[in-house]
C-alpha cells in the first residue's frame, strides 16, 4: 500500500515534472483510473477473504455478499465450521440461476444472482439439514396449538405457505398480544443449536414493531427472542419475511425455562394494533446450527482511510491506495493517461501518447499474462454434443 502523498511523488517523476496543481480533480482522477483498470485486469491486491453475514442452512438458498464485492469476482468459497468435512468450490464454474434453482443434488454449487441491484449468493450445502420444531402443516400433527392473547380465527392456510402443506394462519385484534402457541408432542434438544428460524407472513406492518418467537417447557416456562429484521438485515415487509433469531439472543420470558427439552413454542406480533387485521402467517419453524462459509473475492475498494477502513474513492493525501509492486506502475501509467487528457483541457502542453497512451495497452497485456485472474467466470452452457453424432 502507498499513501496519496507518495504516488504524487511517483507521479510527478514520471509525468516529467507536470504540475499537479493544475488537474482539475485529483481524488476523482485517482477512483477513474482505478475503476478502468479493474475493468480490464483483476489485481492480486483486490483479493479479500471474508466470513460470509449468515451461517448456511440447507433450506435457505439466497445469502447477501459483501458490498464491497465486484461483479460476480467470486474466486472461492469454502466452509469454516463445521471442518469434518472440507470442500474447496474453486474449480466449479458459477451457474446462471434464473427463477429455478439448478444444484447438483451430490455436488454442492453456487452462483450468483443480482436482485434489485444487490449481488446474493446462490448455495446448495446439504450438511445441515434443519431440526423441526413446528412444521405448521397441522393443528395436530405435532401438538396442540391455540390461540395467544387476544388473536382470532386460527386455521391452517393449504394456499398460502412457503413449505410443506400449510401455514399457520390467524387474526389479530387491537391490543399489544397477539399470536399464537403450542404445545409439542415430544420434546426437542435445542442445546446444542445456534439459531431459530421461522417464516412469516405480515399482512401489513401498521403497528407492527416486530415478531417474536419463544421457547420453552410451559407456558409458564420460556424464552423469548425478538427481530425487526429478515434474515438478511433488512426490514420486515408485507408479505412472506425468512426471519432469523440467534439463540444468544433470547432472554427468559417466564420461569426457569431450558434449552435441553423444549415443549411449549409461541410466536407474536408485536406492537399496539389498533384494529383488527386478518391474514398474518407462520410457516416452518425450524433450529438449525448452520455452517460457516468464507468467500475469496476481487474487491471494488481499492482505496483506504489512514485507520485502515476500505473505501471506494479517496479524500485526502493520507489515504492510502492498496497496491503494490507491478500494480503500481501499471495504476501509474492508467492515471497519468487521464491526467494527460485533463492537463491538455486545462491549456498544458503534454503529449497524449508519451504519458500514459502509448504503451498502455502492451502493458496490460503483459499484466494479464504475469497476473492471470482467478475469477471463475459464469457460464450458461451445461453440456453439449457434438452435432453429427447424436447417434453414436
Amino acid at each position: 500500500m502507498i499513501t496519496l502523498s507518495s504516488f504524487k511523488d511517483i507521479l510527478i517523476s514520471k509525468s516529467g515534472g507536470k504540475p499537479l496543481s493544475k488537474v482539475s480533480n485529483f481524488y476523482s482522477i485517482a477512483y477513474q483510473a482505478m475503476t478502468k483498470m479493474k475493468a480490464r485486469v483483476d489485481i492480486p491486491s483486490a483479493m479479500r477473504t471474508v466470513q460470509l453475514t449468515n451461517p448456511v442452512y440447507s433450506d435457505v438458498k439466497l445469502y447477501p455478499l459483501p458490498a464491497d464485492m465486484g461483479l460476480n469476482a467470486i474466486v472461492n468459497l469454502r466452509p469454516i465450521v463445521p471442518d469434518v468435512s472440507y470442500y474447496d468450490f474453486s474449480h466449479l464454474n458459477q451457474r446462471q440461476l434464473k427463477n429455478e434453482v439448478k444444484f447438483s443434488p451430490v455436488s454442492p454449487l453456487y452462483g450468483v444472482r443480482n436482485i434489485n441491484g444487490v449481488q446474493y449468493l446462490m448455495i446448495n450445502e446439504e450438511t445441515t439439514e434443519p431440526i423441526v420444531v413446528q412444521s405448521c402443516d397441522s393443528l395436530t400433527a405435532m401438538g396442540a396449538v391455540n390461540l395467544l392473547g387476544t388473536a382470532t380465527d386460527l386455521a391452517v392456510d393449504e394456499l398460502q405457505k412457503v413449505t410443506g402443506g400449510g401455514s399457520f394462519s390467524f387474526g389479530v385484534a387491537a391490543g399489544a398480544t397477539n399470536g399464537i402457541d403450542g404445545t409439542l408432542d415430544a420434546t426437542i434438544d435445542l442445546s446444542e443449536q445456534n439459531d431459530l428460524l421461522a417464516y412469516v407472513f405480515l399482512p401489513t406492518l401498521t403497528n407492527v414493531t416486530g415478531v417474536q418467537l419463544g421457547f420453552g417447557q410451559s407456558n409458564t416456562d420460556y424464552f423469548t427472542g425478538s427481530t425487526a429484521v429478515d434474515f438478511f438485515g433488512n426490514a420486515l415487509a408485507v408479505g412472506w419475511n425468512l426471519v432469523r433469531i440467534p439463540k444468544s439472543s433470547f432472554a427468559i420470558g417466564a420461569g426457569a425455562p431450558s434449552w435441553s427439552g423444549v415443549a411449549y413454542w409461541r410466536y407474536r406480533v408485536l406492537g399496539t394494533m389498533t384494529v383488527a387485521t386478518g391474514g398474518f402467517r407462520i410457516d416452518s419453524i425450524v433450529a438449525n446450527i448452520g455452517a460457516l462459509f468464507e468467500i475469496d473475492y476481487y474487491s471494488d475498494y481499492q482505496f483506504a482511510t489512514a485507520a485502515g477502513a476500505r473505501t471506494v474513492k479517496p479524500a485526502n493525501e493520507s489515504d492510502l491506495i492498496i497496491i503494490s509492486g507491478d500494480e503500481i506502475d501499471l495504476y501509474t501509467d492508467q492515471f497519468i493517461e487521464i491526467m494527460a487528457v485533463d492537463l491538455k483541457q486545462q491549456g498544458v502542453n503534454v503529449e497524449y501518447q508519451v504519458y500514459g497512451g502509448n504503451n498502455l495497452k502492451a502493458n496490460y497485456e503483459a499484466f494479464k499474462m504475469k497476473f492471470p485472474s482467478q475469477r471463475q467466470l459464469m457460464t450458461t452452457t451445461y453440456g453439449s454434443r457434438p452435432q453429427g453424432r447424436v447417434n453414436e
